[in-house]
Order: C-alpha cells, then sequence, then structure tokens
C-alpha cells in the first residue's frame, strides 16, 4: 500500500492512521531484533485443484528499496546542471534516512542556483560521495509509537538546521525521522542563539503531526536556549517564535556534547594553581543581540566554572586549547609540569595525573601544531623550546629540545598557522627569533631581531601570511614584521637604515600590552590587550 507522509493527511485521517497502527503494531518492526514471522496476517496463495498455500508474512522495517540504493551507488559525477538536478532530486527520495542531509548537500544545491557556474570543485566531489555513501548505507527507522514520549534533538550550522525525532524503545533511544534545512542568506547572518532557535521552531512546525497535543522532550547542545524560552520579556522575532512554541507541551533540556569546539569555552588559571573551564554561551549570545543583552542582565546569574582541575598544586600561566582536536586542551605551571586535557562525554573532561615532564623550570608558553594534532610545543624560563608528541608516554614524549634558544627566559611561542615549518619565540632579552623544525635542533635560527627594548610579551603568526607576524612587549610597544622583506639599499633613506627591513608597523599607546592576537575571520585585525583595555585596529600595509 502507499503510504502518505503525516503532513499529507488531515487530522480525521491522522487520528484514524494512530488507531489502525496501535491495533496493528503487531505487523510492524520497532527495532533489528523485533523482525520475524506474525500471524496476524496470512497471504493466501490459491494452487488451482491443490491445497491453497497459506504464508505467515514477515514484519519488515523501514528502508531503502535495493532498486534505489543501487541507482545512487553507480550514479557517474555529474557533468552539467541537469545531470546534478536529477542526482539531487533521486537523493531527495531518502533525505528522511540522512542526518543532516540540507548541509552535505549544501555544495550541490548551490551549483543549481541561477547565473551560477557550474564549477565542480573538490568541496562538490566530497558531498557527492558523501551522499552516496551515506544514501547506500541502510540505517533503520522505527515507526512511532503514539504511547511512548517523543524526543526532539534540534541543532544549528553555519548554513544549516537539523533535527532528529526519536522515541526511547526498550532502553534504547531509536530514530523515527531525520530533518534539514538549508538556510537562507538573512538566516545566516543570524546570531547563534538565534539559529538555534531557529532549528526548533522549524523542527517542531515539520513534526507537528507527531507532536502536537502530546508532551515531548526536547534537547539542544545551546545552554542560552533552556532560559532564552523561559524569558517572559521577549520582542520581536524572538517573542513570536517564542509564542509559537507555547503552543505544544514539552520539556526543554541542555544537551551537553562529548566534543567541545561548537559552545564557546575558556581557561583560565587561578593563584591557587586551579585550572577553570568556562562556559561563554549565553554572554556571547547576547552580545550578539541587543533583545538577549537585555535578558541576560534581567536574569543576573552567577557564573560558575563548568570544570575545575587541581592536580597542578602551584600557578602557571601556560594555557592553549588545540586548533585539531575540539576540547583538548594542554596547561603547564611553574614547577614545569605540563598536563593534557582530553574531553568526555557529557561536558567533562580527563586529565592524566601523570605531567609531561622534561623543562627545569617554570613553563611560559604552549602551542599546538596546526597539522599535526598531536604535537605540541613549549617554552620555558630554563631558555629551551621543546617538541612534544602526546601518543607517546609522558615520560617519553618530549622528541626535540632546543637548548638556550634565547640568552634569558622565553617567554612566548608561536607556530606557523599557515603550514610552514616555523616556530617564532620571544625572550626577557626583548629578542624574536624564528626557527626552522627541518633543521631543529641543531641550527641557529633563520632569523633574530632586536628592536624592543624589555621582555617580549606577546607573539604570534599571521593567520594566511605565512611571513608576517606580531609582537608585543614591555616597552609599550607593537610590531608587526614580514620576514619575506629584503632591504633595498639603493632607495633607502638614511634615517631608515637602523631599522629592520622586515619591520613594517609599530603601534603605541598602551601601557603594559599583555596579549595580542590576530582576528581570524577579520584580515588584517589584530586586537591588543593591556592595563587600560584592549585596542582593535588595522594597518594598510595588512
Amino acid at each position: 500500500m502507499n503510504l502518505l507522509k503525516p503532513t499529507e493527511l488531515n487530522e480525521e485521517q491522522k487520528s484514524v492512521a494512530w488507531m489502525l497502527i496501535d491495533e496493528y503494531e503487531e505487523l510492524f518492526s520497532c527495532t533489528s531484533g523485533d523482525l520475524g514471522r506474525t500471524k496476524l496476517a496470512q497471504h493466501r496463495i490459491e494452487t488451482g485443484n491443490h491445497s491453497p498455500i497459506k504464508q505467515n508474512p514477515r514484519r519488515l522495517p523501514i528502508a531503502k528499496t535495493t532498486e534505489k540504493v543501487s541507482a545512487v551507488k553507480d550514479w557517474r559525477r555529474p557533468k552539467n546542471v541537469h545531470e546534478l538536478r536529477s542526482f539531487l532530486g533521486l537523493c531527495t527520495y531518502y533525505r528522511r534516512f540522512v542526518k543532516g542531509f540540507s548541509s552535505i548537500a549544501r555544495p550541490l544545491h548551490r551549483l543549481t542556483e541561477n547565473k551560477q557556474k557550474f564549477l565542480w570543485t573538490d568541496e562538490c566531489e566530497e558531498a557527492f560521495n558523501s551522499l552516496k555513501a551515506a544514501l547506500t548505507s541502510s540505517p533503520i527507522l522505527v515507526y512511532p509509537d503514539p504511547k511512548k514520549q517523543f524526543i526532539l534533538d534540534t541543532d544549528a550550522s553555519h548554513e544549516s538546521v537539523g533535527a532528529v525525532l526519536s522515541q526511547e524503545i526498550n532502553g534504547q533511544e531509536h530514530v523515527i525521522a531525520y530533518w534539514s534545512k538549508c538556510l537562507s542568506k538573512p538566516e545566516r547572518n543570524y546570531c547563534v542563539t538565534r539559529k538555534e532557535l531557529l532549528a526548533i521552531v522549524k523542527a517542531v512546525e515539520n513534526f507537528h503531526s507527531y507532536l502536537y497535543g502530546r508532551k515531548f522532550l526536547l534537547r539542544t547542545d545551546h545552554a542560552s536556549l533552556t532560559w532564552l524560552l523561559n524569558f517572559k520579556n521577549a520582542e520581536g522575532q524572538i517573542a513570536r517564535w517564542i509564542q509559537k512554541l507555547e503552543e505544544y507541551d514539552f520539556e526543554i533540556k541542555h544537551r551537553k556534547g562529548s566534543l567541545h569546539g561548537r559552545e564557546p569555552y575558556a581557561a583560565s588559571w587561578s593563584e591557587l594553581g586551579k585550572v577553570h573551564i568556562w562556559n561563554l554561551s549565553r554572554p556571547v549570545s547576547a552580545i550578539n543581540d541587543q533583545r538577549m543583552m537585555v535578558a541576560y542582565k534581567v536574569q543576573n546569574e552567577t557564573v560558575e566554572p563548568t570544570f575545575t582541575f587541581s592536580g597542578h598544586q602551584m600557578e602557571g600561566f601556560a594555557v592553549e586549547w588545540s586548533p585539531l582536536i575540539p576540547g583538548v586542551l594542554a596547561t603547564g605551571d611553574c614547577k614545569s609540569n605540563i598536563h593534557v586535557w582530553k574531553p568526555l562525554e557529557g561536558g567533562s573532561w580527563h586529565v592524566d595525573q601523570r605531567p609531561y615532564k622534561a623543562h627545569t623550570d617554570s613553563v611560559e608558553d604552549i602551542a599546538w601544531s596546526p597539522n599535526e594534532r598531536n604535537v605540541m610545543a613549549s617554552c620555558s624560563v630554563d631558555k629551551s623550546i621543546r617538541i612534544w608528541d602526546i601518543r607517546a608516554p609522558p615520560n617519553k614524549a618530549c622528541m626535540l629540545t632546543k637548548v638556550d634558544a634565547h640568552d634569558s627566559d622565553v617567554n612566548v611561542i608561536s607556530w606557523n598557522k599557515s603550514g610552514g615549518p616555523f616556530i617564532l619565540s620571544g625572550g626577557d632579552d626583548g629578542k624574536l627569533r624564528v626557527w626552522d623544525l627541518k633543521q631543529f635542533p641543531s641550527s641557529e635560527p633563520v632569523c633574530t631581531f632586536k628592536y624592543h627594548t624589555a621582555p617580549i610579551t606577546s607573539v604570534e603568526w599571521h593567520p594566511t601570511d605565512h611571513s608576517v607576524f606580531a609582537a608585543a612587549s614591555s616597552d609599550d610597544l607593537l610590531t608587526q614584521w614580514d620576514i619575506a622583506v629584503e632591504r633595498d639599499e639603493s632607495e633607502e633613506e638614511e634615517p631608515l637604515r637602523d631599522l629592520p627591513a622586515q619591520l613594517l608597523f609599530i603601534h603605541q599607546g598602551q601601557k603594559e600590552i599583555k596579549e595580542l592576537h590576530w582576528h581570524s575571520q577579520m584580515p588584517g585585525v589584530l586586537i591588543s590587550t593591556a592595563q587600560e583595555g584592549l585596542n582593535v585596529f588595522r594597518t594598510i600595509s595588512i
């Protein structure tokens, strides 16, 4: 028989459908272990003068047809928009079987837009293969049980929103349906919290026939929504969305993820030697939206750390998140101990009590490799720079050591973000040095700059330009450098001969500059923190 989608039925038809499913539930399989014969119905095959053949039918799960699976698996790479639309049309048949369908297919949908040149990129190839792989493996979706509570999980990304409708059956959660939707251009400009709220509103609308009139559990990994939905003085679009959701009976629950890359977490040292992890979801969301800021101020809750580690037993300075593994953190203290943190399910962390210990004095800074997920570097008051591989036991993890990298304490280091094998270091001697890891630790630095007259307090490579970096010093100067620049003796004016040719820019005006960072999304923009606040600026030359 042909089964209609719930959204294609009127209220009377829905009521009859639920009644029939409930009455004849033995015909349907709820789990893969529930497959088998049923006596509720029989096939009767007439055989003329012989006795008829009677056979009990088997319960079957919802699954993709073999013919369509083969069609997807054997589909060749589309060569034009027409072929691509044919492929996407076939894939749409399965979209409820695939979690995050819209997000996966987004690069392909872009090629079908008006005035879009058909250019098959690596991103398109990856999306094409991902869809074929996802659609040719057959996850089993269960039939809904009207007697059990529905669970709705929602999520949002930069370009799409999605949801999973499930129920708990025999102690395990089983998926009933997936849903996803690409965001429009205005919607892609929403702040994170507004996108997450949009995901809830659209998902509830999509699964209206399942959820309306029944209490269900709504789960989200965005903590801000647990209080925003209960806020009574909302305005504008948020107020309309909340009013729409008030038609439904649900309990909202924050679902802590196993990976911490999506949530805005921060780590900080205390003077007592403790390291705290803070979830900044609410304040960050409030900054992006004036109405949410009003709600945040009204709530006025005391912020508590999400997680605290007390194993260092002495204060420290070094703290660095891994850029490649969400939630992985490294911290170093004044007793020369380094601990690596790894995320756990439920919003917690595991910290190995065995420290990475090779320095003979305080660990001042840590930098993770931008392309090797298990490799990090550290610097110390003992004047050395060390390279670590955390796959090895802590007592054997130090792989390379540059002794006497500076004349005194090595305060800060930065790993080249563009993939080049270079580490930048700044010391108490006011010197900036660039090291080539291909020749490390036997060689001398690639270059040394002595312009600052006081200890270096912060250094960082440019996020996209492999030869550019910035540095800050206790002499209250912030400088920008390009090591690819060479001196032009013929054109250089006499007053500039004492300045390094690689020095591009000098910024003054801040007192006791502590840190500087390049903005990751705005090319050339620098943010520097100091005693009296922070500066945000961009030079013409970078």
